[in-house]
């Protein structure tokens, strides 16, 4: 889901989620999943970035989403995407 900002992404994302039972998948969450100690390599650049002052680049953030859609309850459920770009 994208969109300008104020325009009811989060609330449409949210009502997907619990109508068609699809995981709610936010950027915020995923950096919050897979920084500090998680094993996934992708993980050390993205807390790179961050500890520099800097943002996570996209190409790493799509590495991320990746990884993430390809848990069991994305798999098992289907999921939406808020946030990115």
């Amino acid at each position: 889901m994208i969109g300008k900002s104020h325009t009811g992404k989060s609330g449409v994302t949210k009502l997907l989620s619990e109508k068609l039972n699809l995981v709610r998948i936010k950027i915020s969450s995923i950096l919050e999943d897979f920084l500090g100690d998680h094993p996934y390599t992708v993980s050390d650049i993205a807390n790179d970035h961050l500890r520099n002052g800097g943002t996570v680049p996209d190409d790493v953030l799509v590495s991320l989403i990746i990884k993430r859609i390809q848990l069991a309850d994305c798999i098992d459920n289907g999921w939406v995407l808020e946030g990115f770009p």
